[in-house]
């Protein structure tokens, strides 16, 4: 089975601010990703991140959370951590 990784340690320095927490509908942008997730068949659904706010809102979704202490490392950081905190796969796919 294959592994689902949110990768969610961004700074969003293009928006501004942080447009995964952004609402639309009332609803913060991130959980209408971690909606669709949440509906597939995957082995691990997991999300890395550098925000609480994310990190509340996957755990109360039921995703397992990693921490990411050096998002300025770059995108490759949150991948690096996300395979390293799945179990064995027989693929990723990243968000």
């Amino acid at each position: 089975m294959i592994s689902a990784i949110i990768m969610a340690s961004g700074f969003s320095r293009r928006m501004g601010e942080n447009k995964l927490l952004m609402k639309y509908n009332n609803k913060f942008l991130i959980e209408y990703t971690l909606d669709v997730i949440s509906k597939c068949n995957f082995k691990d659904k997991l999300i890395v991140t550098q925000y609480e706010k994310i990190k509340e809102i996957g755990e109360n979704l039921d995703f397992k959370v990693v921490k990411n202490k050096y998002p300025n490392r770059g995108i490759s950081e949150s991948i690096k951590l996300g395979i390293k905190n799945c179990e064995e796969s027989e693929g990723y796919m990243f968000f």
